[in-house]
């Protein structure tokens, strides 16, 4: 089902966050999509465009840095900070959920991240 949204924080639209679909039950496929200069994404399962599979999901949001991660050995690497609180990252702690309906239409997300 094609799916989608936007992600704020501290309601400004955010770009480069990584929003993760985790089946609730823990069967199924995750679903994910990266957020553009207007916060907004849609999301993929197997290819782009293709939203999420019907069900209820936790929900993960992390920053997709553009930068090489430091690696031992790799001179020039940057570290970039993440904007948004690490708590995000993980589906159980989030506090976001989210339902992928066999109606398109109600399949659009808005999550509003706070510090």
């Amino acid at each position: 089902m094609p799916a989608g949204g936007v992600v704020t924080y501290q309601g400004t639209p955010i770009a480069k966050i990584a929003v993760v679909f985790n089946p609730a039950d823990g069967k199924g496929q995750i679903a994910e999509g990266i957020t553009d200069a207007n916060g907004s994404f849609k999301l993929q399962t197997n290819s782009p465009g293709d939203g999420a599979m019907v069900g209820s999901y936790n929900v993960a949001l992390k920053f997709v840095p553009d930068v090489v991660p430091e690696m031992p050995g790799f001179p020039g690497a940057k570290k970039e900070v993440s904007p948004i609180p690490e708590k995000y990252g993980d589906s159980t702690k989030s506090g976001f959920t989210a339902t992928v309906d066999a109606s398109s239409s109600k399949n659009v997300y808005k999550f509003d991240l706070t510090k």
